[in-house]
């Protein structure tokens, strides 16, 4: 309960935010998240090889979700000696093939991961680890196996063209021993 003493001044409890001034606060952190969120996430956990496969992975379902929605050709070209990898677009007006989106920049291997085998279906061992795969408007043209391997860990990255995705998985003993690495 309050008293008035006059009829500008107030004695007792204070009284709290309005709901506008909150849903003013909680918009502008939103608005700070929105921004601040998805750069901190891209930057996070890709300094290690696992980090490394999984951003790898989610760049080459991206690349198939493009090709498909823009019905244009891409090429994943990766090079396993140099430990670099790019992509290129197959379109008029764009003769070197530079692709124009932030997600899909060149990259490198990190020095402690190395790629020890392609393999690509049709075709079989790709033995210069230098490959480069379309990704068409019907998705993905070949199936392929990327295995990457550190000291201690090996790793597979494949692409599965019957569903149109790229799946990464961590091998066991057993599975290097039946991949040859």
């Amino acid at each position: 309960m309050t008293k008035s003493i006059n009829k500008t001044a107030r004695v007792g409890k204070t009284r709290g935010y309005t709901l506008i001034e909150l849903l003013i606060v909680i918009s502008i952190l939103s608005i700070f998240l929105f921004i601040a969120v998805p750069r901190f996430s891209l930057r996070g956990g890709l300094e290690t090889p696992a980090g490394f496969i999984r951003g790898l992975e989610k760049k080459l379902n991206y690349l198939i979700e493009k090709s498909v929605l823009e019905k244009k050709v891409y090429i994943f070209r990766l090079d396993g000696e140099e430990g670099i990898f790019s992509f290129i677009v197959s379109e008029e007006g764009n003769p070197e093939g530079k692709v124009n989106d932030r997600f899909l920049k060149p990259g490198s291997i990190p020095p402690e991961l190395k790629l020890v085998k392609v393999e690509v279906v049709p075709g079989g061992t790709v033995i210069e680890n230098k490959v480069s795969i379309p990704f068409t408007p019907t998705g993905i043209m070949f199936s392929f196996k990327l295995y990457f391997k550190t000291d201690e860990r090996a790793w597979l990255l494949e692409g599965i063209r019957t569903v149109n995705r790229v799946v990464w998985r961590r091998l066991s003993e057993e599975e290097e021993l039946q991949a040859g690495i």
